[in-house]
């Protein structure tokens, strides 16, 4: 699948510090991927620790057709419970 990004994705990614690498990989292997509330949007969601070991869930929203993923922006969140019911 090809990655497209938007401008306010890319722009979004570099304000919060996040690697696009980080970004891309939450898109190829998701642990898993929900409805955004937008149609035609979802949010891949994977989890995953810092150098530190805090956990963290990066939230990526996008779009897809058949060839590819377009990134609409991405952030991370230490509040896994919020979004996700067993955050362990």
């Amino acid at each position: 699948m090809r990655v497209e990004w938007t401008g306010h994705a890319l722009e979004q990614v570099a304000r919060r510090g996040l690697s696009r690498d980080l970004v891309e990989e939450a898109l190829r292997v998701a642990d898993r991927v929900v409805p955004s509330g937008v149609e035609g949007r979802s949010v891949a969601e994977k989890k995953y620790r810092d150098a530190s070991g805090q956990l963290y869930l990066l939230r990526v929203v996008f779009e897809r057709d058949a060839e590819r993923a377009v990134v609409i922006t991405a952030y991370r969140t230490s509040r896994l419970s919020k979004y996700w019911r067993d955050a362990r």
